[in-house]
């Protein structure tokens, strides 16, 4: 049997990142680091690990803030308004940690993952008008979560997409 891969992605734009994470629980692990191909490690991913010993959640903080990344579908989804999504900074999807142990890390993934089941990550047509998938889902999951936005300075890498 051949999947049709591609339009599967579109109808939930980066959809597959909490199912993969789910995969990695499943199988018993309690510290989950996602990294998105695109990352390459200049030191040891243990700073990662250890630095979940700390904070529940791991993702890289962004510049820019919610009001401006997310559409008007999600912010009614999560119960956030637009004003509350400009004092919300995006996130950067490329590296999430989670440390399960901990109970907002299940909290946030779990709403993050509904999100993503009831089809709030969007299309592809989404994301061109404006709509960050995963990221603005993260964000705002992170949020209503009352989770701080945290990721460790000593984590460096390169970026495909910068080299």
């Amino acid at each position: 049997i051949k999947e049709d891969i591609v339009t599967e992605f579109q109808k939930s734009l980066y959809g597959f990142k909490p199912h993969a994470i789910q995969r990695a629980i499943d199988q018993g692990h309690k510290k989950v680091i996602w990294l998105d191909p695109s990352v390459l490690p200049t030191v040891s991913p243990k700073i990662l690990f250890d630095s979940l010993d700390t904070h529940p959640i791991l993702t890289i903080i962004g510049d820019a803030t919610m009001d401006r990344m997310c559409n008007d579908k999600a912010l009614k989804y999560f119960g956030v308004t637009k004003e509350e999504a400009k004092g919300i900074k995006h996130v950067g999807g490329t590296i999430y940690g989670f440390n399960f142990n901990h109970p907002k890390a299940v909290e946030v993934f779990e709403l993050w993952k509904k999100a993503e089941e009831d089809g709030i990550f969007g299309t592809q047509d989404d994301f061109m008008a404006g709509h960050w998938a995963d990221e603005a889902c993260f964000a705002l999951a992170l949020y209503k979560c009352n989770v701080e936005q945290y990721f460790p300075e000593d984590f460096k890498y390169l970026n495909q997409k910068n080299l």
